[in-house]
């Protein structure tokens, strides 16, 4: 690609393909210290990183996920993406969310429930094992919501589930240094590699990255207006 054709890519294109708000969430790691020597695959396989590129290009709004709280509420960022603490290698698309113990958590997409572990007690450390939700998309990816408190999953295996539904409450379970959702997307059941995601239902799309720190506030639908015939 020569130096034009470059320009053209970084610049022009985005703004003839993109429609409607940006956001532009996480970052995209440099390199991959993972456990295999492989370029991580995102779910059109390609590397994540080219994955990423086509959100970005295509617009938050267009996301097929969702934050996984109820509409109106708002959560802090407690690790983002890529972060040095426990975020790299295979975990490095992962967010984490600080909620107290008992928080609904609502599904990001719609999907079939493949695992779900509810019998550890809250502030049993790492040696003792977390509980989680597995639900597997459409695409074969999974959606994977660990740390939930002891008896907090609202849903059994094979369950079938809408996005938005309210699937379980957080905890603070397993290798956790309070309580938090931690929430991540797997390229496939044998969790080889994540996935970052984008937020559809994010307010203020156009503002930030969802860094640590970050206030993440889902937005209101808005309600359903219904118009009355003029002659009935």
């Amino acid at each position: 690609m020569n130096y034009l054709a470059l320009l053209v890519f970084i610049f022009v294109l985005p703004a003839l393909v993109g429609c409607g708000p940006k956001q532009d969430l996480g970052q995209l790691c440099t390199g991959y210290d993972g456990e295999s020597s492989e370029k991580p695959i995102g779910i059109n396989g390609l590397s994540v990183e080219a994955d990423m590129l086509s959100a970005h290009i295509n617009g938050s709004l267009n996301s097929k996920y969702i934050l996984p709280f109820n509409e109106g509420s708002s959560f802090k960022v407690t690790q983002e993406n890529c972060s040095s603490d426990s975020h790299t290698g295979k975990q490095r698309y992962a967010y984490d969310f600080k909620m107290a113990i008992g928080t609904p958590v609502l599904a990001i997409r719609e999907g079939v429930v493949t695992s779900v572990v509810e019998n550890h007690k809250d502030h049993n450390g790492c040696e003792n094992g977390e509980n989680y939700i597995y639900i597997e998309h459409s695409d074969g990816t999974i959606g994977a919501y660990v740390h939930l408190t002891k008896d907090g999953a609202l849903v059994k295996k094979s369950d079938i589930i809408s996005q938005g539904q309210n699937i379980g409450l957080s905890g603070n379970t397993g290798c956790s240094t309070g309580a938090h959702l931690h929430l991540i997307v797997w390229t496939n059941k044998d969790k080889n590699n994540s996935v970052p995601i984008l937020f559809s239902n994010i307010k203020n799309t156009n503002s930030s990255k969802l860094k640590k720190g970050t206030i993440a506030e889902a937005k209101k639908n808005k309600p359903t207006v219904i118009i009355p015939p003029l002659f009935p």
